[in-house]
């Protein structure tokens, strides 16, 4: 089995902006950088939610369709009961 060696590693000001560093404990200049870039996405944000105020979710044609849907749930539970002998009937 193969064993794995643990690091702990600690932020460090990095020369770019938009990269984070993290220092790595005794292993002296070298630096772990995630692949993520950090980036400010709050223009991009309000104008995502600008564009969706415009957008009507709940249309005639999307209700029919999840009215279908929940229908066709239903009585694909009532076959499974009905298989099953658990659908009872009164008389």
């Amino acid at each position: 089995m193969e064993q794995k060696e643990l690091f702990n590693i600690s932020a460090k000001d990095s020369q770019v902006a938009q990269v984070k560093e993290y220092s790595i404990e005794n292993l002296g200049d070298i630096v772990y950088t995630p692949n993520i870039v950090i980036k400010n996405r709050d223009t991009l944000e309000a104008k995502v939610k600008e564009l969706l105020l415009s957008v009507e979710l709940q249309s005639q044609l999307f209700v029919i369709y999840l009215e279908r849907e929940i229908l066709k749930m239903i009585l694909q539970q009532i076959v499974k009961l009905v298989k099953m002998d658990i659908f009872v009937t009164y008389s």
